[in-house]
């Protein structure tokens, strides 16, 4: 089993019933009650805690009956309650004594399978038999995966170096989970009783575990993230779909299966000496912080050239090539003396030859970019760095989308909103020439076939240098995929990876050179056509691959 080394500190530590060495973690033990485990003994916020999360229970008497002791199948189920475990779905485990259909076989099946358990080597689990203290000692450590940590030696007399268990020991000593029966004794062969297993089930699920997280406090580290720290000292980065306002916030977000709402103050920090009233700046700021990530394209992490494509699409609805040298590729050159806010500035040879890097000008002789360094943040274009890379300007003004036309204003409102589905005919999934087929339909009225090389056979031919937005551009890749053009080079389409998305056959690799022709298709020249030439290909059309990201090389300014 794959392990990992935990680092976190664990306050709450032991396991022996004489006496608690260090100060144990507490929740509310809500409402269920034992009448023989009284409050303020150590086994109290343990077992109460257990039952309120039904990992353990009581008896119909009303105790807990904590001093009895707890069979291997007992253990077991407590066991995968606490670890999550599937216990319906497990192959049986090779246990002559475990019979299938039975309460604990299930729980014997998952943690078998799970690599937890191995049976006492005659081909038995030992279902009916108490669990020892070195027993649960292994099992606790095989679950949670933990791994020693540095400290002292075990200071148990009636341990034996060389006895199978002594290295699950050390390991729980290391944690602080272990402490004895006394000073110098564990008793590693005596049975474990109920109060011990939900002291050491408790005390180990509240430093590693996930069964009692709470949410102790939430900070902004953009509009786009929050840090969350919890109980067991933990913290964890959650990004979020919906930015953050400025000032306080109430959010809810999802944390390894549960839900946790929490008021969140964020604060914008920005140059004040930047056009904030742009367009593309006010859509460029609420992603300051979020880190560079190498191909990210996600609040989780961008790289240069998607942080530039995501900004434009927010800000005005342009859709730019993914990769920096092709988005150079498409814009139009400004010359340095005439840059206006929005334009993007473009870098060359910063980790490789050529146009390597851009970001959006802001204002007062400033980018905002995704830094490998510094993440999406401002900087200088006065930087001496940045001036001996500089390459250009470019405007992307002459990408807009002329949403008038009626087909392309209805294939748009489909754009990173619909996936690809095969044969899919509704914006839940489309397939390719479905699509087509749907927009045309809700556009215009006009009823295309679910097919391209039927489309093909519809309308007027096209030639490509009279391209009007409306017409529908054929490419042929495994198959026919009918496509609608939206001007300035630019088709929306279905793909296998982002369903209804733009693409540029301009800077394209892959759909530019499968161009095979387009037509016009009015109320006027449309008539019923034929059954297919071709019957379409049932496979799944092909994924258009992305240009490679940019890894922009920064220097320390």
């Amino acid at each position: 089993m794959t392990k990992r080394t935990y680092v976190k500190r664990v306050i709450a530590s032991v396991v022996l019933p004489i006496a608690l060495l260090i100060p144990l973690q507490t929740v509310d033990a809500g409402s269920k009650q034992f009448s023989d485990v009284d409050e303020g003994t150590i086994y109290y916020e343990p077992i109460h805690a257990l039952a309120e999360k039904e990992i353990v229970q009581g008896y119909t008497d009303g105790e807990f009956k904590y001093r009895s002791e707890i069979t291997r199948a007992e253990a077991a189920l407590m066991i995968t309650r606490l670890l999550n475990l599937d216990t319906e779905n497990a192959p049986p485990a090779p246990f002559t004594d475990v019979k299938q259909g039975e309460w604990y076989s299930g729980a014997v099946n998952a943690l078998y399978h799970a690599g937890i358990i191995v049976g006492n080597g005659d081909g038995l689990f030992g279902t009916n038999e108490d669990i020892t203290r070195a027993e649960l000692s292994k099992i606790i450590v095989e679950g949670y995966n933990l791994e020693m940590q540095e400290g002292n030696a075990l200071p148990f007399e009636d341990v034996n170096n060389q006895a199978w268990y002594t290295d699950y020991l050390r390991v729980l000593y290391s944690h602080g989970l272990i402490s004895g029966t006394s000073a110098t004794t564990f008793e590693p062969n005596e049975p474990m009783i109920r109060g011990d297993f939900a002291l050491l089930s408790y005390n180990t699920e509240f430093g590693y575990g996930d069964l009692f997280l709470e949410l102790e406090e939430a900070m902004a580290i953009s509009a786009y993230q929050i840090s969350a720290t919890f109980n067991n000292e933990e913290t964890a980065v959650i990004h979020l779909d919906k930015p953050l306002e400025e000032g306080e916030n109430s959010r809810t977000f999802t944390y390894k299966g549960e839900t946790y709402e929490d008021r969140v103050n964020y604060e914008l920090i920005y140059p004040k000496d930047i056009a904030l009233e742009n367009d593309y700046v006010a859509a460029a700021l609420p992603y300051l912080g979020i880190p560079y990530l190498f191909g990210g394209e996600t609040t989780e992490g961008f790289d240069c050239s998607a942080f530039t494509r995501r900004v434009y699409e927010d800000a005005k609805g342009l859709y730019l090539p993914r990769s920096t040298d092709r988005q150079w590729e498409v814009g139009h050159d400004v010359a340095l003396e005439d840059i206006q806010v929005g334009d993007v500035v473009f870098f060359s040879n910063t980790y490789r030859e050529g146009i390597s890097h851009n970001g959006i000008y802001v204002g007062n002789g400033k980018i905002i970019h995704s830094s490998r360094t510094y993440g999406i943040s401002i900087a200088s274009l006065s930087s001496s760095y940045w001036q001996k890379k500089f390459t250009g300007v470019k405007r992307f003004e002459n990408l807009r989308i002329p949403e008038e036309d009626p087909v392309v204003s209805e294939a748009t409102k489909y754009i990173g909103e619909s996936p690809y589905q095969a044969g899919g005919v509704t914006p839940e999934g489309f397939g390719a020439a479905e699509f087509v087929q749907y927009v045309f339909k809700e556009a215009e009225g006009i009823e295309l076939p679910a097919d391209g090389y039927a489309q093909m056979q519809i309308g007027d031919d096209v030639a490509r240098e009279d391209l009007q937005p409306g017409d529908i551009v054929f490419l042929e890749a495994n198959y026919m995929n009918p496509t609608i053009y939206v001007g300035n080079g630019q088709i929306v389409h279905v793909t296998v990876s982002k369903g209804v998305t733009v693409t540029n056959l301009v800077t394209s690799s892959f759909w530019g050179p499968k161009y095979v022709g387009a037509k016009r298709v009015t109320k006027e020249n449309y008539d019923d056509v034929p059954e297919p030439e071709e019957p379409e290909d049932s496979e799944n059309p092909p994924e258009d691959p992305e240009d490679p990201p940019e890894i922009p090389v920064d220097p320390v300014n």
